[in-house]
């Protein structure tokens, strides 16, 4: 496998290159200088470079130019010119002229303007070196996401393989239940219906309204199995097929019904569901039975607090949902806009 360029340890390409850097310029000064400026005369202008070069790229240019304070960098980026210009003047005439005792060296004109353009031209090689520096940034970060994208289609493919093997199952045993137990293999059915709606429609954004009743209704048939005694349940629907609506936002108060509403001791037990849209808004009540040994506050709104949640991150200020206990019945009741 062929190793990216994105891979390769930066620092230490950039340590090898600074340290290549000085040993020929050491070696350029050695045949015409004394070897004690041959060796410092290098180590101080690429310590000037360094800190020119990391300084732009590492400070000035994330905290201010990045922060869209142009202004802000051209000031402090002039102040940080001048500065440097002004330690590299006074530094070397200190070391050749004081230190070394060098009195032939004596800086004009023309050495102060090769101070100035040697830190000009470095100030853009930071400003390029940045620029390489965000490069291999934007590589790295696109070689993860490749590479979290085969991981994402990776994992796609093996949940779209296992479902296809469990739906093969279940229709297997559906045609062998059938054979000798009709009811199980309408159960069977109604299961596969249910598992097929998480894996199928879940995932997606909208569904028909038909797809949420009729995953509704399988969901119904079989919790009915259950039950001790036949329950009571009416399904009244006056809405039009192609309404579109989140996934498994009617289903938390059918759910709540079986989970909290329903005495399997009682035989008296009744459940009414109501779906109606009126002036672009979509009515969905359900109607059920009170357990008397339940109140209200002790199941947090019969679980109805997460659905609460969803809602205000899909239809923020824009739904209503209530709860209330009228007589032997408790009410719950959603009323979403059209998406």
């Amino acid at each position: 496998m062929s190793r990216s360029i994105t891979s390769f340890p930066l620092h230490w390409i950039q340590l090898i290159a600074w340290l290549l850097f000085y040993c020929i310029s050491v070696l350029y000064l050695l045949p015409q200088d004394p070897i004690h400026t041959a060796l410092i005369n290098p180590l101080v202008s690429i310590s000037f470079y360094i800190v020119i070069i990391y300084g732009n790229a590492y400070l000035l240019i994330p905290w201010l130019y990045e922060k869209r304070k142009p202004g802000y960098y051209a000031l402090v980026l002039f102040i940080f010119f001048v500065a440097v210009v002004s330690l590299r003047v006074f530094l070397y005439h200190e070391l050749y002229f004081k230190i070394w005792k060098e009195s032939f060296f004596q800086y004009t004109f023309a050495h102060i303007a090769y101070a100035a353009f040697s830190t000009f031209l470095t100030l853009c090689i930071s400003i390029i070196f940045k620029i390489a520096l965000n490069y291999f940034a934007l590589r790295k970060v696109q070689e993860e996401l490749k590479a979290k994208q085969y991981q994402t289609e990776l994992n796609l493919l093996k949940s779209q393989i296992q479902p296809h093997f469990l739906f093969n199952t279940l229709n297997n045993i559906y045609y062998e239940a059938y054979k000798e137990s009709p009811k199980t293999a309408y159960l069977i059915e109604k299961l596969s219906e249910v598992m097929r709606y998480f894996i199928d429609d879940c995932p997606q954004d909208l569904v028909p309204i038909s797809r949420e009743m009729q995953f509704i209704h399988h969901y119904i048939e079989l919790e009915k199995i259950r039950m001790r005694y036949p329950i009571q349940i009416t399904i009244n629907s006056s809405v039009s097929t192609d309404y579109l609506l989140p996934p498994m936002l009617l289903m938390p108060f059918v759910e709540n019904v079986f989970k909290h509403g329903i005495n399997k001791k009682n035989d008296t037990n009744e459940v009414v569901i109501e779906l109606i849209e009126k002036e672009q808004t979509l009515h969905f009540t359900v109607r059920n039975t009170l357990l008397k040994e339940t109140t209200l506050s002790s199941e947090g709104g019969f679980g109805l607090r997460n659905l609460k949640d969803r809602l205000e991150l899909i239809f923020p200020n824009r739904f209503t949902l209530s709860a209330k206990v009228s007589d032997d019945y408790f009410i719950a009741s959603l009323s979403i806009p059209k998406p």
